[in-house]
């Protein structure tokens, strides 16, 4: 404080100092930034006297040592932070300002549910990027397999889903260094509202080729009876188009899992009805039940759209890519179209010849 009265400025009083460094500290080494050597307490008078003039501030009851004090916690927060901080593997953060829980906490799932996801996850996902890996090893050594624009767009499909399989692969490999980050010496979960590249890079990247993964099956799904119906019997129309009601039960059951957003939710509910109604049973039974948590079937579906549909996918590539090695290797007389046997050669008789006579000698020429 500078006066008129005084000739040099007053400054605090150390319990003043400290107070102020207990509560501003935290929110400066969230980011980044330490205390100021200029405010060092040390330097300042414990209490105002004839011997040194300070400042004491108002008057507060909350007169605690500094160690004794959260450092993630504001002094002002502590009613909200014990209401919604319960459990004691949580960390209340003061930038999202909510409870963050642990990185090797639970998380409300047990242990054994965790080590389910896991597995299926990485199962489905290894299988995606095998068969994958088998389409593209096969259509090398024999390009002529696919050709059509059905066929193609298959074969991308599943490359898209293989990519979104890998990510997924990474993400179970490099669990920690995606998901967790480094928060007042404490390791916890990656939350809406922190900067965080490894996990933001994932999360771009299976929504990227997920939904690339999806307009290939559109693209697909509105080719292939085209496809069908000039190259096909109908007996073979009739197989593709329960394959076709297939492929578009798995894309109107496939959400996406990454974004939560309430736009695409309708935008996706509008063009697929089947999605509407999984999506609502899914909020209804966390409504109705929300402390309800685990492995069920409404949670695998929505971690496994995108490694299910991608062995969907390749599996459908890989026995188009068999299918038209098999027709390309049979006999030509029997094609797509049928038998179609040659005219029958008949021997036919010889024309018949007519005689002119012109007087006594009569001559014989034919009539062709």
């Amino acid at each position: 404080m500078c006066t008129d009265k005084v000739p040099i400025a007053i400054g605090p009083c150390r319990p003043l100092c400290e107070r102020v460094q207990m509560k501003c500290e935290p929110l400066l080494k969230e980011f980044g930034f330490p205390w100021p050597v200029s405010m060092n307490c040390s330097k300042f008078p414990p209490e105002n006297n004839h011997d040194a003039m300070c400042m004491k501030g108002p008057a507060s009851d909350e007169d605690v040592p500094v160690a004794n004090e959260e450092p993630e916690l504001e002094p002002n927060e502590n009613s909200f932070t014990a209401v919604r901080c319960t459990q004691p593997s949580t960390v209340y953060m003061n930038r999202t300002a909510q409870c963050v829980p642990l990185c090797h906490s639970n998380h409300g799932y047990t242990k054994e549910d965790r080590e389910c996801a896991s597995t299926a996850l990485f199962i489905m996902s290894l299988l995606c990027t095998a068969l994958t890996s088998v389409c593209l090893l096969t259509l090398c050594t024999r390009r002529e397999c696919l050709v059509a624009l059905p066929e193609l767009s298959l074969l991308f499909c599943s490359i898209s889903f293989a990519l979104s399989a890998l990510v997924y692969l990474f993400s179970l490999l490099y669990r920690e260094q995606i998901s967790c980050m480094d928060y007042t010496s404490k390791s916890i979960f990656v939350v809406a509202g922190v900067q965080h590249i490894p996990c933001t890079t994932a999360a771009i990247l299976l929504y990227y080729f997920g939904t690339t993964g999806r307009l290939w099956w559109f693209v697909l799904c509105c080719t292939w009876n085209k496809h069908t119906q000039r190259s096909q019997q109908n007996s073979q129309i009739n197989l593709w188009a329960f394959v076709r009601c297939r492929i578009w039960l798995c894309v109107s059951g496939s959400a996406l899992a990454n974004d939560h957003s309430v736009v695409s939710s309708g935008m996706l509910g509008s063009v697929y009805p089947m999605a509407a109604a999984f999506l609502l049973l899914s909020s209804l039974q966390y409504v109705l039940s929300p402390a309800i948590s685990g492995w069920n079937t409404v949670t695998a579906i929505k971690l496994l759209a995108d490694p299910l549909l991608g062995v969907l996918a390749s599996g459908g590539c890989l026995f188009q890519i068999l299918y038209n090695m098999f027709n390309a290797s049979r006999s030509p007389l029997v094609d797509k179209h049928g038998y179609q046997p040659a005219l029958p050669h008949i021997p036919q008789p010889p024309l018949p010849t007519t005689t002119y006579s012109i007087g006594r000698h009569p001559e014989q020429r034919p009539l062709c």
